[in-house]
């Protein structure tokens, strides 16, 4: 791994951390990270878990070189291979929450934490509200 990368993939473990993920098994809690994960589509740079350890996101890390967003494409099919809704691309610099089922990458700060992302992933509008929404004739 070049340094750049190894640098990068420093930085990302401690934004984990700092968003309450386990990366490794400490005082008897179980990682709730997979580093490196073989899936058929290739190889995930890390696959976040939900408390089920079931997966939950993939993370696609990329060079700090790199646009953060050089790994839209391989991240959407290593969630399509997972079945995940949820990708975070990130250069270790600059990083984006993108649901792959619907809308374009968003700008974050910091990695959301594990309730955060169930939160999301169990978020169900109401479809009454949805459909009395007014669409604007200049919506594109």
């Amino acid at each position: 791994m070049a340094s750049n990368e190894a640098q990068a993939r420093l930085r990302i473990d401690e934004m984990l951390r700092r968003s309450k993920w386990i990366l490794h098994d400490l005082d008897g809690e179980r990682p709730n990270v997979k580093v490196e994960m073989n899936i058929k589509s290739g190889r995930a740079d890390y696959v976040l878990l939900d408390q089920n350890h079931q997966s939950l996101a993939v993370i696609e890390a990329k060079n700090p070189k790199k646009s953060a967003l050089d790994g839209k494409e391989q991240a959407r099919n290593y969630a399509k291979s997972l079945n995940l809704e949820f990708v975070i691309l990130t250069n270790g610099e600059h990083h984006f929450l993108w649901n792959v089922t619907f809308g374009s990458p968003e700008k974050m700060d910091i990695f959301p934490t594990q309730e955060e992302l169930i939160s999301r992933r169990n978020w169900n509008p109401p479809a009454d509200k949805i459909e009395s929404i007014e669409i604007d004739k200049f919506f594109l």
